[in-house]
């Protein structure tokens, strides 16, 4: 261009017959260097974008790119506070998992089974105290099954809570992510957060969060190996 004017930013100070004669010229240096290129080298546009794509980031890339995590995320789950009454635990028992948050933000998942165990312990616990005190009052355990299982049971539900930061379970730290997202980003979410678990967000109003679904590692490997 700066060979014909000057001010290379003056491009429409160029006359009819170079601005026409500009294009072709490029048109035809393209060509001539299309020339040397094997054929399977020469393909242009979006497919050959594509193609570029999956040879540097891998097909597995763009097939993570192309779902999204509202497609496998678990939705069979209840948000709960970190300690809870036995009555309230026992209602959690229909649920999957369990997104658990102190002071109203998610902090990790745990599955039923653990919560299942350790509802069992307690209620073993309690049976157990109940027995040295009716007991020691004179009691035989005959007593216990039958006034036991009438006042006593409710006591039981209403005893001792759970915190579910101590006991034993195997807890999954998690990060928010946009019900928007792909798998590609959750996976990369994950790798940058260092968390083993994703709850997926949905903004319901402004600064506040909506979980309406969890995302673990597993599932999205799961999901491509399928």
């Amino acid at each position: 261009l700066g060979f014909f004017i000057a001010d290379a930013e003056s491009f429409e100070q160029l006359n009819q017959l170079t601005a026409l004669l500009l294009p072709i010229g490029g048109s035809l240096a393209l060509l001539g260097m299309l020339a040397f290129l094997p054929a399977t080298d020469r393909q242009v546009g979006v497919p050959h974008v594509l193609q570029r794509l999956a040879r540097h980031q891998g097909p597995l890339a763009l097939t993570l790119n192309r779902a999204s995590v509202a497609s496998i995320m678990i939705r069979n789950f209840a948000r709960v506070k970190m300690q809870l009454t036995l009555a309230e635990a026992r209602l959690l028992l229909e649920y999957q998992w369990r997104l658990v948050e102190d002071d109203g933000m998610p902090k990790f998942v745990m599955p039923t089974e653990d919560l299942a165990v350790q509802l069992e312990s307690n209620e073993l616990k309690s049976l157990e105290q109940s027995a040295r005190e009716l007991s020691a009052a004179g009691q035989s355990s005959a007593d216990l099954s039958t006034e036991g299982n009438a006042a006593d049971k409710s006591d039981l539900l209403a005893g001792p809570g759970i915190d579910l930061g101590q006991i034993p379970a195997h807890r999954k730290d998690v990060t928010g992510i946009m019900l928007q997202a792909t798998l590609a980003e959750a996976l990369t979410m994950l790798d940058q957060s260092g968390k083993q678990a994703l709850f997926v967000n949905r903004i319901s109003a402004p600064m506040m969060d909506s979980p309406v679904g969890i995302v673990m590692r597993e599932d999205i490997e799961s999901w491509y190996g399928s």
